[in-house]
C-alpha cells in the first residue's frame, strides 16, 4: 500500500516497450522520475551495436528533436541542439571540454568569444630576470637591427605565428612585461646620460661666463 502511495505521489510511469524503446510519462507538467537508495541508472550498449549505447534525447510534445545527449566509442560525450543535431558541447574521453568544437585539443577549447569577471594564468618565469646583475639588454642598436630583419621586437611572436597558432596568454603577458622592464632599464639610462650631459653643459656655461667676464 505504501509503494503504490508513493508512486502516486512522485509520477504514474507508463512503460511501453516496442522496438527496444522504453517510454515514461507522467500525468501531469511537474511529472519527475526518481531513483532512491543508491540505484544507477544504465546505458548499454547491445551487443550487435558495441559502440552505441543510445542517446537521450529531449523533444517536443510534436516531436520535433530539441537536444540530444549521447557518447561514442572512445567515451566522448556530446551535447547536441536542434533537429539538425549540431554539437554544441563535447567533453572527450580524455577529460577535454570543447565548447562549438568537436576536437578540443587542450583542457578547454571555446569556439567564440569568452566573457569572465576574472581570469587568473599561472605563469612560472615571470621576467625579474630583467633586472637581475647578468642580464644581457639588448642595445638600441640590436633592437632596431632585429627589427628591420624580423618586424618585430625580439622575444615576440609575429603577426604570422600567432595568426597560424594564437597566443598563450601567460606567456605574452610575461614577454610584454619583459619588454616593458627593459624599457624601463633603458630610461633610467637614458636619465643618467641626461645628466651627465647636463652636467657638461653647465660646466660649459660657467667656462663661458668667466671667459665673458675676463673680457669686458
Amino acid at each position: 500500500m505504501k509503494n503504490k502511495k508513493m508512486k502516486s505521489i512522485y509520477y504514474t510511469l507508463i512503460l511501453l516497450c516496442l522496438n527496444n524503446i522504453v517510454f515514461a510519462q507522467g500525468p501531469t507538467f511537474n511529472s519527475h522520475l526518481k531513483i532512491e537508495n543508491g540505484f544507477d541508472l544504465y546505458f548499454q550498449a547491445p551487443s550487435h551495436r558495441p559502440d552505441d549505447a543510445g542517446d537521450i534525447v529531449f523533444t517536443k510534445y510534436t516531436g520535433e528533436e530539441l537536444a540530444r545527449i549521447y557518447t561514442n566509442f572512445d567515451g566522448s560525450i556530446y551535447f547536441t541542439y536542434g533537429p539538425n543535431i549540431l554539437r554544441r558541447l563535447t567533453i572527450t574521453g580524455q577529460g577535454n571540454v570543447g565548447i562549438g568544437t568537436d576536437n578540443p585539443g587542450e583542457k578547454l577549447s571555446v569556439n567564440g568569444n569568452i566573457r569572465a569577471k576574472e581570469v587568473k594564468v599561472e605563469n612560472a618565469n615571470w621576467p625579474d630576470y630583467v633586472f637581475s646583475k647578468d642580464y644581457h639588454l639588448p642595445t638600441l642598436e640590436e633592437t632596431e637591427k632585429h627589427i628591420k630583419e624580423n618586424g618585430h621586437l625580439q622575444g615576440i611572436p609575429s603577426a604570422a605565428e600567432v595568426n597560424a597558432n594564437g597566443i598563450i596568454l601567460g606567456d605574452i603577458n610575461g614577454k610584454l612585461l619583459e619588454k616593458i622592464e627593459e624599457l624601463t632599464l633603458y630610461m633610467i639610462e637614458l636619465k643618467k646620460e641626461n645628466k651627465e650631459q647636463q652636467k657638461a653643459i653647465d660646466s660649459q656655461n660657467a667656462i663661458i661666463q668667466d671667459l665673458k667676464l675676463k673680457m669686458k
